[in-house]
């Protein structure tokens, strides 16, 4: 399965960055450092989980609003929030297809 992940890039360690990753997810301060220092994800989800995108993609925006520098991944590849709110939204027109095509199956089936 895929994935949809955040990085911060190496910079110096802040007592705002904790204060903003720490409204996303519960890590340690501890970790967070570790994270940003060996270029680790400080978070990560599934590429179907629509809404832990959404808060990858809230932190992305602040962290950049608070000019402290990032990178958003889908898989192994940089991506922007763009293609990420584009991927919620075919996620969710998969899931209104599914449950369509569902529909007819129980359809055809009760009229037999």
């Amino acid at each position: 399965m895929g994935y949809v992940a955040i990085k911060i890039s190496k910079t110096a360690f802040s007592a705002q960055i904790v204060k903003i990753v720490r409204k996303y997810t519960d890590i340690s301060i501890s970790d967070i450092k570790k994270r940003i220092n060996n270029q680790e994800f400080i978070m990560s989800c599934d590429h179907i989980d629509d809404e832990m995108i959404k808060q990858i993609i809230n932190l992305y925006r602040e962290l950049r609003k608070e000019d402290i520098p990032c990178l958003l991944y889908e898989n192994d590849r940089e991506t922007t929030c763009k293609y990420l709110e584009n991927l919620i939204q075919w996620n969710k027109e998969i899931e209104e297809e599914i449950e369509r095509e569902n529909e007819r199956e129980v359809n055809e089936f009760e009229e037999n």
